[in-house]
Formats: structure tokens, sequence, C-alpha cells
């Protein structure tokens, strides 16, 4: 039997499209006001999370929705409002020891500052 090229990082059981579900805000009402219209990602993109065509077969057999990411990109309707945000924080997910303090240091003292 062939060896993935990759280990399943789920071992015996694969990710689903409800692990990698992402809650939302609310609704994105605000247009973007960048000019660039041709950059903007589709909200319905997803980037597929398996590489691997036995993975991906195995999926399939089963008639299983593709599980995928949320692709980084500029959207073209926004949850903030640029005109009104002073600071944006932005984390690329994963686990950092000592993030959310960074994240409170900042944001106490773009606050109090």
């Amino acid at each position: 039997m062939r060896r993935s090229v990759a280990p399943d990082p789920c071992g015996d059981r694969h990710l689903n499209v409800a692990d990698l579900e992402i809650a939302q805000l609310g609704p994105c009402t605000v247009p973007s006001p960048n000019p660039v219209r041709d950059l903007f990602v589709d909200e319905d993109d997803t980037v597929c999370a398996y590489s691997d065509m036995q993975v991906l077969q195995q999926i399939l057999a089963e008639y299983l929705p593709l599980p995928g990411f949320e692709p980084a990109g500029a959207r073209e309707q926004l949850f903030f409002d640029p005109k009104t945000v002073r600071c944006a924080i932005v984390t690329c997910g994963g686990l950092c020891p000592g993030q959310n303090d960074v994240i409170r240091s900042i944001y106490l003292t773009l606050r109090y500052t």
C-alpha cells in the first residue's frame, strides 16, 4: 500500500466541513474602498484542505463535501467601516505562546493612550 506524502493530521478521521467553519461577526454591508476590483476574493471560494489524492478519493467515495479553508484576500463587502476604524490586529491562526498577552497589550495601549 502506498504511503501518503504527508500523514493525515486527523489520523483515521478526516476533517469535515464543520471542522473548518469560521464564525462570522455579522453581515458584511460596507462596500470596500479598494479601487482594484479584480483582486477581490469571492465569498464562495475555498482552498481544499487536502492535497493527497488517496484522501480526496476516500472522501469523494463517501459522497461527502470536500473540506476547505476560507481563502485570504480583499473582500468586496466589509464588516467594519474603514472610515471609523483606527487600528486592526490581524493574526494568522495557529498557536503562539503569549499571543493573547500581546494582543491585550496592543489593545490597552491603543485604548488608553
